[in-house]
């Protein structure tokens, strides 16, 4: 879907890897991306993380603009680093090709064990793509876990205006 004009990624599917280390993106996807383009990355989770080129290009300007166009102090904080490190120098390009499909490199590939299946997901500006396997063995959310996850951001949007989520 769009929103603000920008490709919003909802739902989740399961498709097949073929033997190039070639997965099917979902239509709805292809369609709200509006381009072929996009940049995959790793994620701070077991998986990898699917940006249309504008949504990586904005993050990457947040994350310049924290480390003061990477030379400032909190370049020498090892996790920013390592942050830094996996989104920006681990990217790729991906291209949909005419059939929908998307290479995910061997390199990204191997770093998530993407297998014969991939659970693909929606995250908002970003999609997910995670072995399936380690998908279901990560289990899926329960209403117990929503409720923790939501006291726990709430303190977050206490500290900032609008207040705090309901989920």
């Amino acid at each position: 879907m769009l929103i603000g004009g920008k490709a919003f990624f909802t739902g989740n599917w399961v498709n097949a890897v073929d033997v190039k280390g070639r997965v099917s993106i979902p239509a709805e996807y292809r369609r709200d991306i509006g381009e072929d383009v996009c940049v995959i990355t790793r994620s701070t989770s077991n998986c990898l993380r699917v940006y249309p080129a504008g949504s990586y290009e904005e993050v990457v300007k947040k994350l310049m603009a924290v480390s003061d166009n990477f030379n400032g102090a909190i370049m020498l904080n090892p996790s920013f680093k390592r942050i830094v490190g996996a989104f920006v120098s681990e990217a790729v390009e991906g291209k949909i090709d005419d059939h929908g499909r998307m290479l995910i490199p061997q390199p990204l590939r191997e770093s998530i064990g993407l297998g014969k299946t991939a659970k693909i997901r929606g995250m908002g500006n970003v999609f997910e793509i995670w072995d399936e396997e380690e998908w279901l063995r990560k289990g899926e959310t329960t209403a117990e876990d929503l409720q923790v996850a939501a006291a726990d951001i709430a303190v977050f949007f206490d500290n900032k205006e609008g207040g705090a989520i309901n989920v």
